[in-house]
């Protein structure tokens, strides 16, 4: 009797030494599946930020190229305003001429008709025999109009040159807001680039605090 108490006091430690031994285990297993997700997650984390950190250099170097290709756009973009406003001065000079000439000028006789009405005079004067006053009087308008042809000739290469110059005018003033339109464009990429790098720089403080908190916890399931 005293036996068989005995026996079945020692299987019941028994079988409450294997149930502590399972919990101890079944802790342990825990602990250990706990101490892989907090280490697996700390290394992902650490891959984020790498990824993060490679994203935001990338950014970097082309902000610095982008500041490169802004500062050769305002040069150029300056420099053909500069030929604009220095072409337009030019242009008004020349028109100011223009205004003067044409007040000489008379542009209601071409070029042909003045030349015939000079040769026609010049020969009544060779041909015919003419009192004095009447070839003087004769001489005269042929000297006014070969004026006229003069002031003529010097009208059409005012014209000619108002023409060329506010052809290239157009031209450049073309290039000036082609460079304008290109700069407006890269500091819309900067912009861009500087907000996603404050972003990415956020992004990467957040995920370093996390990371360092993934470890502590691993190393404290260690």
């Amino acid at each position: 009797m005293f036996e068989e108490l005995r026996r079945i006091r020692l299987q019941r430690k028994l079988e409450n030494l294997e149930n502590e031994i399972n919990n101890l285990k079944t802790k342990l297993d825990d602990i250990n599946k706990n101490k892989e997700e907090w280490f697996a997650k700390k290394e992902s984390l650490k891959e984020d930020v790498k990824q993060l950190i490679e994203r935001s250099q990338k950014i970097k170097l082309q902000k610095d190229t982008l500041n490169g290709d802004i500062t050769n756009l305002k040069q150029k973009r300056d420099e053909y305003n500069r030929v604009v406003g220095i072409l337009i001065k030019k242009a008004q000079e020349l028109n100011k001429q223009r205004k003067e000439t044409f007040k000489d000028s008379n542009k209601l006789l071409t070029p042909y008709k003045i030349k015939s009405k000079i040769e026609l005079l010049e020969q009544q004067i060779e041909t015919e025999v003419l009192p004095l006053k009447k070839e003087e009087k004769l001489m005269k308008e042929i000297r006014d109009l070969r004026q006229v042809q003069t002031r003529n000739l010097e009208l059409d290469k005012i014209l000619e040159n108002i023409s060329l110059l506010s052809k290239e005018i157009t031209e450049s003033k073309n290039k000036a807001d082609d460079f304008h339109n290109k700069l407006k464009e890269h500091s819309q990429l900067k912009q861009q680039g500087y907000t996603e790098f404050i972003t990415l720089s956020k992004s990467i403080n957040e995920k370093k605090v996390e990371q360092e908190k993934a470890f502590r916890k691993f190393l404290r399931l260690k």
